[in-house]
Protein backbone atom coordinates (compact mmCIF):
# COMPACT_ATOMS: atom_id res chain seq x y z
CA UNK A 1 0.00 0.00 0.00
CA UNK A 2 1.08 3.54 -0.69
CA UNK A 3 0.56 6.33 1.83
CA UNK A 4 -2.93 7.76 1.55
CA UNK A 5 -4.58 4.79 -0.17
CA UNK A 6 -6.99 2.19 1.14
CA UNK A 7 -6.48 -1.56 0.80
CA UNK A 8 -9.07 -1.66 -2.02
CA UNK A 9 -7.37 1.22 -3.84
CA UNK A 10 -4.04 -0.59 -3.49
CA UNK A 11 -5.48 -3.79 -5.00
CA UNK A 12 -6.85 -1.83 -7.97
CA UNK A 13 -3.53 -0.01 -8.49
CA UNK A 14 -1.47 -3.19 -8.22
CA UNK A 15 -3.66 -5.05 -10.74
CA UNK A 16 -3.19 -2.22 -13.22
CA UNK A 17 0.54 -1.85 -12.54
CA UNK A 18 1.39 -5.57 -12.47
CA UNK A 19 -1.01 -7.03 -15.04
CA UNK A 20 -2.41 -4.11 -17.05
CA UNK A 21 -6.01 -4.76 -16.03
CA UNK A 22 -8.68 -2.79 -14.21
CA UNK A 23 -10.54 -4.78 -11.57
CA UNK A 24 -13.57 -4.67 -9.37
CA UNK A 25 -12.41 -5.84 -5.95
CA UNK A 26 -14.57 -8.49 -4.33
CA UNK A 27 -14.29 -10.33 -1.02
CA UNK A 28 -11.08 -11.16 0.78
CA UNK A 29 -10.22 -14.74 -0.22
CA UNK A 30 -6.94 -15.51 1.58
CA UNK A 31 -4.44 -14.13 4.04
CA UNK A 32 -0.87 -15.34 3.40
CA UNK A 33 1.82 -15.04 6.05
CA UNK A 34 5.54 -15.28 5.36
CA UNK A 35 7.41 -15.64 8.65
CA UNK A 36 11.11 -15.99 7.72
CA UNK A 37 12.11 -17.53 11.05
CA UNK A 38 9.80 -20.49 10.28
CA UNK A 39 11.12 -21.14 6.73
CA UNK A 40 14.64 -22.56 7.13
CA UNK A 41 15.58 -22.17 3.45
CA UNK A 42 14.39 -18.54 3.28
CA UNK A 43 15.27 -16.87 6.56
CA UNK A 44 16.13 -13.54 4.93
CA UNK A 45 13.66 -10.74 4.46
CA UNK A 46 10.89 -9.15 6.46
CA UNK A 47 7.89 -10.79 8.05
CA UNK A 48 5.03 -10.23 5.56
CA UNK A 49 1.26 -10.49 5.51
CA UNK A 50 -0.46 -10.52 2.08
CA UNK A 51 -4.18 -10.04 1.53
CA UNK A 52 -5.50 -11.85 -1.56
CA UNK A 53 -8.85 -10.71 -2.93
CA UNK A 54 -11.40 -12.26 -5.30
CA UNK A 55 -11.44 -9.72 -8.17
CA UNK A 56 -13.24 -9.39 -11.50
CA UNK A 57 -11.49 -7.89 -14.52
CA UNK A 58 -13.46 -4.88 -15.75
CA UNK A 59 -11.07 -3.54 -18.40
CA UNK A 60 -7.74 -3.89 -20.13
CA UNK A 61 -5.77 -6.83 -21.44
CA UNK A 62 -3.15 -8.71 -19.44
CA UNK A 63 0.34 -7.48 -20.28
CA UNK A 64 3.81 -7.32 -18.79
CA UNK A 65 4.38 -3.85 -17.33
CA UNK A 66 7.06 -1.58 -18.75
CA UNK A 67 8.97 -1.86 -15.44
CA UNK A 68 8.23 -5.37 -14.15
CA UNK A 69 9.25 -6.62 -10.73
CA UNK A 70 12.71 -8.19 -10.76
CA UNK A 71 11.30 -11.76 -10.74
CA UNK A 72 8.30 -11.12 -13.00
CA UNK A 73 8.65 -12.95 -16.33
CA UNK A 74 5.18 -12.49 -17.80
CA UNK A 75 1.46 -12.05 -17.36
CA UNK A 76 -0.84 -14.84 -18.48
CA UNK A 77 -4.31 -16.12 -17.59
CA UNK A 78 -4.09 -19.76 -16.55
CA UNK A 79 -7.22 -21.96 -16.62
CA UNK A 80 -7.76 -23.68 -13.28
CA UNK A 81 -7.38 -27.10 -14.90
CA UNK A 82 -3.83 -26.12 -15.99
CA UNK A 83 -2.74 -24.45 -12.76
CA UNK A 84 -0.65 -27.51 -11.87
CA UNK A 85 1.60 -26.78 -14.90
CA UNK A 86 3.10 -23.56 -13.54
CA UNK A 87 5.27 -22.47 -10.63
CA UNK A 88 3.27 -20.17 -8.37
CA UNK A 89 4.57 -18.10 -5.46
CA UNK A 90 3.21 -18.35 -2.90
CA UNK A 91 2.46 -22.02 -3.57
CA UNK A 92 -1.31 -21.78 -3.07
CA UNK A 93 -2.57 -23.75 -6.09
CA UNK A 94 -4.66 -26.16 -4.01
CA UNK A 95 -6.16 -23.30 -2.02
CA UNK A 96 -7.10 -21.40 -5.21
CA UNK A 97 -8.75 -24.49 -6.73
CA UNK A 98 -10.69 -25.20 -3.53
CA UNK A 99 -11.81 -21.57 -3.31
CA UNK A 100 -12.88 -21.40 -6.97
CA UNK A 101 -14.85 -24.64 -6.69
CA UNK A 102 -16.74 -23.31 -3.67
CA UNK A 103 -15.26 -25.83 -1.23
CA UNK A 104 -13.54 -23.08 0.74
CA UNK A 105 -15.52 -19.94 1.51
CA UNK A 106 -14.00 -18.87 4.79
CA UNK A 107 -10.98 -16.62 5.05
CA UNK A 108 -7.97 -18.91 5.22
CA UNK A 109 -4.64 -18.02 6.83
CA UNK A 110 -1.94 -19.53 4.64
CA UNK A 111 1.36 -19.91 6.47
CA UNK A 112 4.36 -20.14 4.13
CA UNK A 113 6.24 -22.57 6.36
CA UNK A 114 3.36 -25.07 6.00
CA UNK A 115 3.19 -24.99 2.19
CA UNK A 116 4.53 -27.90 0.19
CA UNK A 117 6.33 -27.02 -3.05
Amino acid sequence: MEPGESVIEAVMREALEEAGVEVSVGPLAFVHEFAPHLVPSRQNGPHQISLIFDCTVTGGEPRLPSSPDVNQIGVKWIPLNRLHEIVLYPGIKNEIIAYASGRTRHIELIEEHKLVY
